[in-house]
């Protein structure tokens, strides 16, 4: 006596359903992965071993990069309408904080003008922002 069923039954998966939900989840991330942080301008800033992991919330970044552009909170502006500029985002803030981010090639000179403004004219705190050395 036989007892086997004689057809043979193959199990089988469709995977196109998953192809297409896999393709919509790559493009998900990478859109997300890409926005993450909009607000930056690319610099290799200098090295310290004293660079806060946790800096506050600062009122506006001024950053220069290697062409010496100056940027105030990713806008354009120049050294002679830095501190009309500033004044505008600073309006209307009890403590006022000012994070500099600048590129290596920036001179001295120029950090320290703009350090001239922030402080001295507009009595504002500021902080050079710096990277950890990788040991």
């Amino acid at each position: 006596m036989e007892l086997r069923d004689k057809r043979h039954r193959h199990a089988t998966i469709e995977t196109g359903a998953l192809s297409d939900i896999l393709f919509f989840l790559l493009i998900f991330f990478l859109i997300t992965s890409t926005m993450a942080n909009p607000n930056v301008i690319k610099l290799i800033r200098p090295k310290s071993s004293s660079a806060d992991k946790d800096p506050k919330k600062p009122t506006a970044i001024i950053s220069i990069d290697a062409e010496h552009k100056i940027f105030i909170n990713r806008n354009v502006t120049t050294m002679e309408s830095l501190q009309v500029d500033l004044e505008k985002e600073m309006e209307g803030k009890a403590e006022p904080a000012v994070l500099l981010n600048v590129a290596n090639e920036v001179t001295a000179e120029e950090i320290v003008k703009v350090m001239e403004v922030v402080q001295y004219k507009l009595k504002a705190k500021i902080s050079l922002a710096t990277d950890k050395p990788k040991n």
